[in-house]
């Protein structure tokens, strides 16, 4: 899984006014950023997990169907050979 990026906020005490409204501005930018981006990590982790869940669910069923498909194929030999064992006796 990649590395979470994260922002980091400094604040500075302004005694401006006009640049007091324009910090807290940008504060709540910040903050926005910062709370997307966690957002963004969580989804990608459960994402990661649902996806090893729907791996292990696919990888259990196509295990399952492959052993069905060679008891399959065992049957169906067995089969053949007493197909072919029938087919002599009842032609003589």
């Amino acid at each position: 899984m990649g590395k979470a990026r994260r922002a980091y906020i400094a604040w500075q005490d302004n005694d401006d006014l006009s640049s007091s409204s324009s910090s807290k501005e940008d504060e709540k930018a910040n903050l926005c950023l910062i709370a997307n981006k966690e957002s963004e990590t969580s989804s990608v982790s459960s994402n990661t997990s649902i996806n090893f869940e729907n791996y292990s669910q696919l990888h259990n069923a196509f295990k399952e169907t492959r052993e069905e498909a060679n008891r399959l194929s065992l049957l169906n030999n067995r089969l053949k050979g007493l197909n072919n064992w029938l087919e002599k006796r009842f032609k003589t």
